[in-house]
């Protein structure tokens, strides 16, 4: 994390900080294997997206998402749709009518369709905006950060989220899932379809300025 701060810092301010003042040793603590995963402003290479899709290919139950901007590419959106093929629980909680950017819900609302048609479980929480960006897979790997399925979180701004190779961990992750789960409201394929023509022209409209959200 340490590193990443630094390499965006460089970046921002042209100062590069290194040596013991800022890299102080430390001991280390505790057992949890973990791993810093970064996106910076023009890497084409995206690694989170390849992070995502490794666990999302890797799945053999579950595939458990919180996102507060849920705009996958077709490569994860497939990916996530074979995992059900598979048999995976795929389930993705976004926030409901009370999100900061509207604009983001249509576009991603133009999108559900194919997902629900393929077995993908989508799911609006209620209460507030969800401003979660977590992934559990199969109650073992786990992510939390701040980078979100879309576009510009994934190859435009300067993010970082941590990943998790621990058990205990990920339960704790999936007991926060479940407990978000019993406040959201779930969409169903029968309920988008009939979705009235306003919602239909804004999310045609919103999918316009995908690639900038």
């Amino acid at each position: 994390m340490q590193a990443i701060f630094s390499e965006d810092w460089t970046f921002t301010t042209g100062e590069i900080l290194a040596g013991d003042t800022f890299y102080p040793r430390t001991e280390q603590v505790g057992t949890m294997q973990a791993q810093a995963i970064k996106t910076s402003k023009g890497d084409a290479s995206s690694l989170p997206e390849m992070l995502y899709f490794m666990a999302i290919q890797s799945a053999q139950t579950s595939i458990h998402i919180q996102n507060a901007y849920f705009l996958p590419d077709t490569l994860i959106r497939t990916a996530l749709i074979a995992a059900v093929g598979r048999g995976v629980d795929v389930k993705v909680m976004v926030p409901g009518t009370q999100i900061d950017v509207p604009l983001v819900r249509l576009a991603s609302r133009h999108h559900y369709g194919p997902l629900l048609k393929g077995g993908v479980r989508i799911f609006e929480y209620q209460p507030t905006m969800l401003h979660d960006k977590t992934v559990v897979v199969d109650g073992l790997f786990s992510t939390i950060g701040s980078i979100n399925f879309d576009a510009r979180s994934m190859s435009k701004n300067a993010e970082e989220s941590l990943s998790f190779y621990d058990r205990p961990f990920a339960e704790l992750m999936e007991g926060m899932f479940q407990r978000n789960l019993a406040l959201a409201h779930e969409v169903t394929f029968d309920a988008w379809r009939h979705r009235g023509v306003a919602a239909r022209i804004g999310e045609s409209f919103s999918r316009i300025f995908e690639p900038y959200y």
